[in-house]
C-alpha cells in the first residue's frame, strides 16, 4: 500500500499553466512602475484561473495547486496597486497644482504682477528683490511681455476689481498631456464685498507641470489667465 501511494506521488500530473502564472506574478510588481507592464498580473491572473479549472477537473491532485495559489493572491495584489498607482499620482499631481496655481491667486489679489508674472519662469530664473523690477523695466523682451500682460483684460480686470479680494479653488477644467509635461486648467472664484454688494467673477489660470533639465525634476509654471464670462 505504501508503495501504491509512492507511485501516486511520483505519477501525478503537473499543472504547467499554474508554474507560469506563478513566474507571471513573480514579474508583476514591475507594473506597479509602469503602467504599459500592466499585461503581466492580468496574464499572471488569466493563467492561474485556467490553472484552478484544470485543478479542479482532473481526478488526481495535481503539482503546483499551493503555487498557483500563492501566486494568484499576490497578482491580485500587484494589479490592484498598478492601478491605484497612477490614480493616486493623478490626485496628489492636481491637488499640487491647485496649490500653486493659489499662489498666483494670492499674489494677483496683492497686485504684485510682476512676480505673479514671473512664475511662468522656471524657479531657477526666477529673479528675487530688486532683480524682479530690473528683469521687467531694462530687458526689452520681458518689459513687452510684462505690459502685454497688464493690458489683458483678466489682469485690468483683477487690478480694478479686485485687489486684497478672497479667492477660492473651484475645479480642475481640464488636463492636456504632453511628453514629459501635463498642463492644468483651474478655476477659481475671485470675490469681494458681502451681500447685496458682493461682486465675484471666475477666472481660469492655465498651469504645466514640466520637466526641466538644468534641476532634473518636474516644476511648475504659469502659462495664462483667462477671464471666464459672466453667464
Amino acid at each position: 500500500m505504501a508503495l501504491e501511494n509512492e507511485n501516486t506521488q511520483d505519477h501525478q500530473d503537473i499543472c504547467a499553466s499554474g508554474f507560469i502564472g506563478a513566474a507571471l506574478a513573480c514579474l508583476s510588481p514591475l507594473a506597479i512602475g509602469s503602467i504599459y507592464l500592466l499585461f503581466l498580473p492580468i496574464l499572471s491572473v488569466g493563467f492561474l484561473l485556467y490553472a484552478f479549472v484544470r485543478i479542479a477537473l482532473n481526478r488526481r491532485p495535481m503539482r503546483g495547486a499551493r503555487v498557483a495559489c500563492w501566486g494568484f493572491y499576490f497578482a491580485l495584489i500587484c494589479l490592484a496597486a498598478s492601478i491605484a498607482n497612477p490614480l493616486a499620482y493623478n490626485h496628489f499631481l492636481k491637488k499640487s497644482g491647485a496649490r500653486f496655481a493659489a499662489q498666483w491667486c494670492e499674489l494677483a489679489t496683492e497686485g504684485r504682477m510682476m512676480e505673479a508674472l514671473q512664475l511662468e519662469k522656471p524657479s531657477l530664473q526666477r529673479a528675487r528683490g530688486a532683480g524682479i523690477v530690473k528683469r521687467y523695466t531694462q530687458d526689452k523682451d520681458d518689459s513687452q511681455n510684462y505690459q502685454a500682460f497688464c493690458d489683458s483684460t483678466p489682469v485690468k480686470t483683477i487690478l480694478a476689481e479686485f485687489i486684497h479680494a478672497d479667492y477660492r479653488f473651484v475645479r480642475c477644467e481640464s488636463v492636456t498631456k504632453m511628453k514629459r509635461a501635463r498642463s492644468y486648467r483651474m478655476v477659481f472664484e475671485f470675490s469681494k464685498g458681502e451681500g447685496v454688494m458682493k461682486k465675484s467673477r471666475y477666472f481660469a489660470v492655465q498651469i504645466m507641470s514640466s520637466y526641466i533639465k538644468a534641476s532634473k525634476r518636474y516644476e511648475w509654471r504659469f502659462q495664462r489667465v483667462e477671464l471666464i464670462p459672466a453667464d
